[in-house]
């Protein structure tokens, strides 16, 4: 009886260990360390010369700093919790990352360029369903996102395929600011 309560003990230490090791604790997403063990097994598979496809999303919450600096960083924390909302919606939880204070991305290894696609007019719906529905004194909901897909011919390593999801982002920050 004592080895089976030690056994279930155990058990549940080591969860809730390894949950805080690769949980963001403000988002309940995964962390810059969960991220980094993705990329790591993407670039073994690219090491390996494996043709498979990935695409990855690069999402920034667009004017975080100026919500901190007017309503404070409570509402910034709660903005960036509603960011995360939002992204459960469009995608599945164990794909999508915090990878800085309010920056996100979403890593999806052998899917269709044409899926990913959908679910970036899906966060677009999202987004503006989230604004129009919301019932409180929080600042709306503003992201820039971008994608891109891995070319097996031509990407040497992950980063390749982030800095261009990366730079689409920031061509979509632009346009939505103008």
């Amino acid at each position: 009886l004592i080895m089976s309560v030690f056994f279930v003990v155990t058990v549940y230490i080591t969860k809730a260990i390894v949950g805080l090791i690769y949980t963001d604790v403000m988002t309940r997403l995964g962390n810059k360390t969960a991220y980094t063990e993705c990329i790591d097994s993407i670039y073994k598979r690219i090491v390996n010369k494996e043709k498979f496809n990935f695409v990855v999303v690069v999402i920034d919450i667009n004017d975080l700093k100026k919500v901190n600096d007017t309503y404070g960083h409570e509402y910034g924390d709660i903005l960036i919790q509603n960011a995360a909302s939002v992204l459960k919606t469009v995608w599945e939880r164990k794909h999508i990352y915090r990878i800085g204070g309010d920056e996100f991305a979403v890593v999806y290894a052998d899917v269709e360029k044409e899926t990913i696609e959908k679910q970036m007019q899906k966060l677009e719906e999202e987004i503006n369903n989230f604004n129009q529905n919301k019932n409180y004194d929080v600042p709306f909901l503003q992201m820039a996102a971008g994608t891109s897909s891995y070319n097996y011919e031509t990407d040497k390593e992950y980063m390749d395929v982030f800095r261009r999801a990366d730079e689409a982002m920031y061509e979509d920050k632009k346009i939505k600011k103008n």
